[in-house]
């Protein structure tokens, strides 16, 4: 019996450790992701909303840079041919 309470309190030790390690483990990882965004909002990134939305407008202004430069070689043909 003296063997079975030392293994189950060994069992019941290690369990605990394993428990608190586990702890420790959460709170650094929440500390090194905590470090990590502040250390980005310092360094100027945008976030993925922000450069959605720029990529969206430069999207737009290409397809209206290529309708104006449609509209100026119709123009240019047209003064050309009143020549």
């Amino acid at each position: 019996m003296n063997k079975d309470n030392t293994l189950k309190h060994l069992s019941n030790i290690a369990s605990g450790v394993f428990s608190s390690l586990e702890g420790v483990r959460n709170h650094s990882k929440q500390i090194i992701k905590s470090k990590i965004e502040a250390n980005l909002k310092n360094l100027d990134f945008v976030n993925r909303e922000e450069f959605e939305e720029i990529k969206s407008m430069i999207i737009k202004a290409r397809e209206q840079n290529s309708i104006l430069e449609t509209k100026i070689k119709t123009l240019e043909k047209k003064l050309k041919n009143r020549k």
